[in-house]
Formats: structure tokens, C-alpha cells, sequence
């Protein structure tokens, strides 16, 4: 299976000491699993899309891909979007992932917001909400004619 931009993020944000020295290796694809201990990172693509030229499709891919980061204090939300905001906007270069490597062209912070996710009873406290969207050029393996 090819590497996708879904694990370049996975991998730099465990990679990051500060972000994993908060959540351990709760990062998951998607939706997180029921019951999982907050905090917890979530991650999914939004949008894709091959860039094209003249001659058909080009060798470069485009993706947004949407980081959630939910934390019980707002305090720790913020921490943990700032780490993940520094592992990752600006990154460039190859990065490997089981032996796979995908060459990133650019990665970059695009849009961030805050939501506050109610408690679902009286019994359970809020849970803060961290949304971030990263932009990732990346080369996207070629098929032959």
C-alpha cells in the first residue's frame, strides 16, 4: 500500500515530544475509539485533488487534511495545537513510514478554530475542541502507460 499524506501527519505529530508527552500515541485516523482518555488527537483528509498541467496529470498531489485536538482544559487544548502547529507547518522533504517514503513539497497551517463540545450529561465535564487545517503538496507515485 502507498504512503499517503494521512500518515506523513500521523508520524510528525508522534514525533513531536511535545505533543506526544500529552497524548501519548492517542492519534487516530478519523474518529477516536469510544472511551478513549482524553486528551486525543483525531486526523482525516477533506479535500484532495492531482495537480495537473498541460499534458495531463502531474506528479505533484494536493491534500487538506483536518487535525481535531480535543483536551480537557482549555489550557492543555491550546498546548497541544501549538505543538502540533510546530511539528508540522513548514515542514518540506522526504519522510519515511514502514518503509515507505513520501517526498512533501510543502506543508503549512491553512485555517485553525475553536469549538467547545458540550458534555453529553450532567455527570461529565466539556470537552475543548481544537480544529486545524494543513495544506500538503506531496509526489504522488506514478502508474505507466
Amino acid at each position: 500500500m502507498a504512503l499517503g499524506p494521512e500518515e506523513v501527519i500521523r508520524r510528525k505529530v508522534l514525533d513531536s515530544g511535545a505533543v506526544r508527552a500529552l497524548v501519548a500515541d492517542r492519534v487516530y485516523p478519523q474518529l477516536a475509539p469510544q472511551g478513549a482518555a482524553v486528551p486525543y488527537i483525531t486526523f482525516f483528509r477533506v479535500t484532495g485533488s492531482p495537480v495537473r498541467h498541460m499534458r495531463g496529470p502531474a506528479t505533484i498531489a494536493e491534500a487538506t487534511i483536518q487535525i481535531d485536538v480535543f483536551a480537557p482544559t482549555y489550557s492543555q487544548m491550546l498546548t497541544i495545537a501549538e505543538g502540533t502547529r510546530l511539528a508540522l507547518d513548514g515542514f518540506r522533504g522526504p519522510i519515511s513510514v514502514a518503509g515507505a517514503t513520501l517526498h512533501i513539497s510543502h506543508l503549512s497551517l491553512d485555517n485553525e478554530r475553536v469549538q467547545l463540545v458540550g458534555p453529553l450529561s450532567a455527570s461529565e465535564d466539556p470537552i475543548h475542541h481544537f480544529i486545524q487545517d494543513f495544506r500538503i503538496a506531496f509526489q504522488q507515485p506514478t502508474t505507466p502507460n
